[in-house]
């Protein structure tokens, strides 16, 4: 019984094992620093779009702070989306998403502060025309 479950034990390591090691080596096969930062853009996109409402009011509120603030501040890289993956591809993608959320907030900010010179402008237009009559 012994050397059965120590034979059964042994052939399942050499089978995982190689498994485990090749699938580790070949996280990132297949795609290049092109592919890597378009999937990250991608992602980030999508990321900024969830956070459009903070950093519109942002925008709205604190005016050109906001859009700073949304060119400064880097949103972090979920950590799930890193898991397996070679140093190479996280320092790639990384940086690639983080460029791309921050131009994404900044430009959430900008319409943010538009919105609010619009809002802004029609108040003052309103009570010109109403101080007129």
């Amino acid at each position: 019984m012994k050397k059965t479950t120590a034979i059964i034990m042994s052939v399942l390591i050499l089978i995982i094992s190689p498994c485990a090691i090749f699938s580790a080596a070949t996280a990132n096969m297949g795609y290049n620093s092109v592919d890597i930062c378009e999937m990250a853009r991608n992602e980030a996109m999508f990321d900024a779009s969830n956070n459009g409402c903070l950093w519109g009011s942002a925008g709205l509120f604190l005016g050109p702070i906001g859009i700073l603030l949304g060119f400064f501040i880097a949103p972090p890289v979920p950590p799930g989306r890193l898991i397996g993956k070679t140093p190479a591809y996280i320092e790639s993608y990384s940086n690639c998403f983080k460029d791309e959320a921050k131009g994404k907030q900044a430009l959430y900010a900008v319409k943010g502060c538009l919105y609010s010179l619009l809002m802004y402008g029609a108040i003052v237009a309103y009570f010109w025309f109403m101080g007129k009559k």
